[in-house]
């Protein structure tokens, strides 16, 4: 793409795992209707994606959610920044074999649910934006087809669906964390609550 004038390479961005934070949440099996309290979470700061998901037990079980602040995972982004949008909702569709996917260049930061296999699902996210520091506009930005991955679990396992990257970084770096987490910009799920999920 091309910013103010220049051709711009891939930006690659992910949560730092000194940032991740996790909280669980009771499953909403038993609840029936929309907006009720506690039916889902959403990441409590405006720079948080949503990470990881583990889940265990069947509809009434326990779901807990892996999330941190996104950043650029390689210092040769420092002339650039980001900035993540308001928040928008999908519309409710049943979480029996649902597949969602994020408008293009949207990160998951929340879910709610309500009822159980055949109850109804929707998430949470926001639209990614990069601009050069100093510069004009910001440009929303694309998922690249060779940075998507996919980690399927069985939704009742407690196992975390995630996907973590290794950076090498240089050795004089303040910050020589090497590992990240990738954000989650959709879900995959196949059957009922002892379905597998990607």
């Amino acid at each position: 793409m091309k910013l103010n004038g220049q051709e711009v390479n891939k930006v690659i961005l992910g949560v730092r795992s000194s940032t991740v934070q996790t909280k669980t949440i009771d499953e909403s099996g038993a609840r029936k209707i929309m907006d009720d309290e506690e039916t889902g979470f959403i990441c409590p700061k405006s720079n948080q994606v949503i990470v990881g998901r583990a889940h265990l037990g069947d509809e009434n079980g326990k779901t807990t959610y892996k999330y941190g602040e996104l950043s650029f995972l390689n210092d040769d982004y420092k002339e650039y920044e980001f900035e993540l949008s308001d928040v928008f909702y999908s519309n409710y569709f049943s979480e029996k074999d649902s597949c969602y996917a994020c408008p293009e260049g949207a990160l998951i930061v929340g879910r709610e649910h309500i009822g159980d296999e055949n109850g109804k699902t929707r998430y949470a996210y926001k639209n990614l934006y990069v601009k050069k520091k100093n510069y004009g506009t910001l440009i929303p930005c694309k998922i690249c087809s060779e940075m998507q991955r996919e980690h399927s679990v069985k939704e009742s396992s407690g196992e975390w669906s995630e996907y973590m990257i290794t950076v090498e970084r240089d050795i004089k770096d303040p910050e020589p964390e090497k590992t990240y987490y990738a954000p989650m910009y959709g879900r995959d799920h196949k059957g009922v609550e002892y379905g597998y999920t990607s």
